[in-house]
């Protein structure tokens, strides 16, 4: 009995400081979208429904008004922010957002149940300065 509640107290406490590595990697990437010019930004999945566990990523979607191709965009900031916990990133433009928006309200399941959460639940994401990336990805 009482290995098994050192054992559930191991857990919790790396539960919590993996948690709280995922929070500090979101301040940083929104602060490097920041730097990129990112036009909003908004953190969804289970750091947000308040259920992150030691599997968690983070979830991120930014709006980045570019040219580049869905997967151009995507592939350029990965490499751009570095992320150093595993990241779940989806890189729309204002125009693919709203458009994404549309679709997750007809799908409601999958894929589309991931970019409706994104966009109808998240949380807005701001770097460090004031302002720095305007509220919600709503």
């Amino acid at each position: 009995m009482a290995k098994m509640q050192a054992i559930r107290e191991r857990l919790r406490a790396l539960r919590s400081r993996h948690v709280s590595t995922l929070r500090r990697e979101a301040t940083r990437l929104a602060d490097a979208a920041v730097a990129l010019d990112a036009q909003r930004g908004g953190l969804f999945g289970s750091l947000v429904t308040g259920e992150p566990g030691l599997a968690s990523d983070v979830d991120l979607l930014i709006v980045w008004d570019t040219p580049l191709s869905f997967l151009n965009r995507t592939v350029a900031l990965y490499r751009r922010l570095q992320p150093r916990v595993p990241v779940d990133l989806l890189v729309y433009t204002p125009r693919g957002r709203r458009n994404a928006g549309r679709k997750a309200g007809r799908l409601g399941v999958g894929l589309g149940a991931s970019k409706g959460e994104a966009i109808g639940k998240g949380t807005q994401l701001q770097g460090r300065k004031s302002g720095s990336i305007r509220p919600g990805v709503r």
